[in-house]
């Protein structure tokens, strides 16, 4: 392996905090979350996309991206359809199959693709790993209703430590050739992709992960607004589409990430009203009264570069406009671009309040739920504080109240950034002990839950302490110290956590001053050689009230919670 490439593979080693993995099931991991981070928004686990292992049909990870969102199960898949689509406009799979050889052997190119064509056509009577099951779950939907999906794709990724371009030859070329025809006549999609990735490919999917986004745009008819306090510049215009694409979509074609995450909305799809009259726009015979028809897009940049009409935007984001956004990518290929545009509100403001205040001002225009500005709460601001009160670097965490606050920053590894979503689940499980709701469209959660978290009198510590217990099971759980077949009930192993670790003490109220020594209890143990113990203890009662683990309706039932209560009640 060269060594721009180890120090990527140990970057990411160190990132994930990644203990005793051997270097190719090191590399399969890395190659997975370089492709699959190109297509999925935001972080993810990488325990759900990776595959490999015994009866992994030669595949080493496997993702279904809808939209945007890495789709791990047929319920998130169901949820996708009922709450922002009626019809999704497209899903991607992705197959990754990767070798720390430098060689490009046309057999194992050739393994590689028998069992993704064993899984695409669904040979049942191949033995699975569980994994691999899971995501034919998945697929067995998506073939069973083809109705909601407006399109499909699949794309292979063959990834080597070696040079591609340097050993390409008319055999591999061949190898896929056929390998595209091939799935074309299996009949599930004709948009197929054989990628071959050497050393620089994955280096450079690696090294995207890092890079803030930027965009050069020719913004022609624009105006400067006067001088405006605590704002550097501020534009105000209309944006051709053609330019406007420069700011959304990379060089692949894909829908740019980062720069909606401070957006307090995510895209709604098109069961969303505004987003079905856009829709009727974009199909009408006057696209181009988008412009007017459409409050337009604000964004905000830490800095730009202007000359002239040229305008280099470094660090930006879509602050107001991801519905839009989002609408218009759909349509790049149906109207033209040149011709129709949308307003565009440009803004350079480096400080993060003045941020905020432009988030809430854009925002409230329209309606928006309160839990969608949850992260412009004073309250917000108060927990992120509070995290940075620990010093010591063991109880270390990052509260990311805007979502990619954190991203960019290499000196802090990811697996310590705690976002708004596992904020709330872990807090919803182990204090609201409600662990069947931690699994449920985020959405979903915050209205079960209304009324109950963040208020102003919470100790802030409760909040803490659960995300604390969070980032240590998934340690366990990443590295192999906690078998897999529990990460089901990692909401339920919190709940049950606090009682292992305080006993016979009595939970005090989330407002109330002993919640501190309670919480102090719990974090104390937690980051001691301890921690481990407690949740193996943890185990054994689910494994004494779950007669089969297997089940996934369990988790999701309330009774599981109300019998753990019991149990530890009447000891």
């Amino acid at each position: 392996m060269d060594r721009i490439t180890k120090s990527l593979l140990n970057d990411y080693q160190d990132q994930f905090q990644l203990e005793n993995y051997k270097e190719d099931k090191l590399f399969e991991m890395f190659s997975s979350y370089a492709v699959i981070s190109h297509y999925a928004r935001g972080e993810f686990d990488i325990q759900d996309v990776v595959t490999g292992g015994t009866n992994d049909s030669g595949i080493d990870g496997l993702a279904f991206i809808a939209s945007g969102q890495l789709i791990d199960s047929v319920d998130k898949l169901t949820n996708l359809l009922t709450k922002q689509f009626q019809v999704v406009p497209e899903i991607k799979m992705i197959f990754i199959q990767s070798k720390t050889s430098p060689k490009f052997d046309s057999g194992d190119i050739l393994k590689f693709w028998h069992g993704v064509k064993r899984f695409l056509v669904d040979e049942s009577h191949t033995r699975r790993n569980k994994d691999i099951e899971e995501k034919a779950e998945i697929l067995r939907y998506i073939t069973e209703h083809p109705l909601n999906f407006e399109s499909i794709s699949v794309k292979l990724f063959y990834v080597t430590t070696g040079n591609y371009y340097g050993v390409k030859s008319e055999t591999l070329e061949g190898v896929k050739q056929d390998i595209h025809q091939e799935i074309r006549e299996i009949n599930i999609t004709r948009d197929v992709e054989m990628n071959f990735l050497g050393a620089f490919e994955i280096q450079k999917y690696y090294k995207k992960t890092k890079h803030r986004p930027f965009a050069k745009i020719k913004f022609e008819r624009h105006v400067l607004l006067p001088e405006i306090e605590d704002i550097e510049q501020a534009f105000i215009g209309y944006l051709p589409l053609v330019e406007f694409k420069k700011l959304i979509v990379d060089q692949e074609g894909e829908l740019k990430k980062g720069i909606y995450y401070d957006n307090v909305r995510d895209f709604k799809g098109e069961v969303n009203q505004v987003n079905q009259d856009i829709a009727k726009t974009m199909r009408s015979s006057k696209p181009d009264q988008l412009a007017v028809l459409n409050n337009g897009i604000t964004i905000v940049a830490k800095k730009i570069t202007q000359s002239r009409d040229m305008f280099h935007l470094e660090d930006y984001q879509i602050v107001n406009g991801c519905q839009t956004s989002h609408m218009i990518y759909h349509y790049f290929e149906e109207i033209d671009i040149h011709n129709v545009g949308v307003q565009v509100k440009l803004i350079v403001a480096e400080n993060d309040q003045v941020t905020n205040e432009i988030i809430k001002a854009t925002n409230n225009q329209t309606p928006v739920k309160r839990e969608e500005l949850l992260a412009l709460s004073d309250y917000q601001k108060q927990l992120e504080d509070y995290y940075h009160s620990f010093e010591r670097s063991s109880l270390r965490l990052y509260y990311e109240r805007r979502s990619d606050q954190y991203a960019f920053d290499n000196e802090i590894k990811k697996v310590r950034v705690i976002d708004i979503k596992q904020q709330l689940r872990s807090f919803t499980a182990m204090f609201l002990e409600q662990p069947e709701l931690s699994k449920l469209r985020f959405e979903d959660l915050t209205k079960q839950i209304s009324g109950r978290y963040f208020l102003k009198n919470h100790q802030h510590i409760v909040y803490y302490t659960a995300a604390f217990a969070l980032y240590k099971l998934e340690y366990f759980f990443r590295n192999r110290r906690i078998d897999s077949k529990y990460r089901k009930f990692t909401y339920h192993l919190l709940m049950i956590l606090k009682y292992e670790i305080n006993q016979e003490a009595k939970k005090p109220r989330l407002n109330s001053s002993d919640m501190e020594k309670y919480c102090n209890n719990i974090i104390h143990t937690l980051n001691s050689d301890l921690a481990l113990n407690y949740f193996h203890r943890a185990i054994q009662l689910i494994e004494q009230l779950v007669p089969d683990l297997h089940n996934k309706s369990i988790p999701k039932s309330r009774i599981l919670a109300k019998n753990i209560k019991k149990a530890v009640y009447n000891r």
